[in-house]
């Protein structure tokens, strides 16, 4: 029939209609098929699209399935790289944070002439937890001498 006619290119099937579509066609023995329950032939031209379309339907689906697994492959890549930049980021900032905190008790020692020996030079460059840098600035804010700074 005309419903049968015509281009494939504007056809999009769902799964389960593929499934009906593509059950229904296997139903059919060539050259002249019945229907499962009559007994009317079934012209061959008809049996031959039903077929073609059962085809065309299996490429769709193959294609649609190719489509979405490379989108969900490009979304978690797109994700995992923003958390890895995100997670970069954070870890740069808390460098930069302790580094600046560092330099800061360093300048505030030099400010108030208070010498800085090699073994607390060493602790300071040492150092990686922020909060121990920020007692040793609080501390250096008042301290009589570098050993009141450092002393714990």
């Amino acid at each position: 029939g005309a419903a049968l006619r015509g281009s494939m290119s504007n056809v999009v099937l769902s799964l389960d209609s593929q499934r009906k579509l593509s059950t229904r066609a296997t139903e059919f023995s060539a050259p002249m098929g019945r229907t499962r329950g009559g007994t009317e032939p079934i012209p061959e031209e008809i049996v031959m699209r039903y077929r073609e379309i059962a085809k065309e339907s299996d490429k769709i689906i193959r294609a649609m399935k190719a489509e979405a697994r490379a989108e969900g492959i490009a979304e978690g890549e797109a994700r995992g790289e923003a958390r890895g930049e995100a997670r970069g980021e954070a870890r740069g900032e808390a460098r930069g944070a302790l580094e600046g905190a560092k330099s800061a008790l360093l300048t505030i020692l030099a400010s108030r002439g208070l010498t800085v020996d090699a073994r607390a030079a060493e602790r300071v460059e040492q150092c990686d937890d922020r909060a121990v840098v920020q007692r040793w600035i609080a501390r250096a804010a008042t301290a009589t001498s570098s050993e009141a700074v450092f002393g714990d």
